[in-house]
C-alpha cells in the first residue's frame, strides 16, 4: 500500500480526535487507507451564478470515489 501524506492524520494516536470527527461524517475504517482528496468548491446559495457548482462538485466527488479515493468538499 502506498504511503499517502494523509497518513499523519489517518494513523497513530496524535490525530485520533480528527479520525473521530471523520467517522462522524460517515468514513469507515477501510477509508483511512485510501487517498483523501479535498475538493474546493465555490458553490454558494447567495450567488445565482454559482448554483451549478454544487452539481459540479458532486460530480467530481463521485469520480474521485469511483477511482478509489475518499472525496470531501469544502
Amino acid at each position: 500500500m502506498p504511503r499517502y501524506r494523509s497518513r499523519t492524520s489517518t494513523h497513530g494516536r496524535n490525530m485520533a480526535g480528527a479520525r473521530g470527527l471523520w467517522r462522524a461524517t460517515g468514513m469507515q475504517d477501510s477509508d483511512f487507507g485510501k487517498p483523501i482528496i479535498a475538493i474546493a468548491n465555490s458553490f454558494t446559495q447567495f450567488v445565482p451564478g454559482h448554483v451549478h457548482l454544487h452539481d459540479l462538485g458532486q460530480l467530481v466527488a463521485r469520480e474521485v470515489e469511483k477511482a478509489g479515493g475518499v472525496a470531501k468538499e469544502f
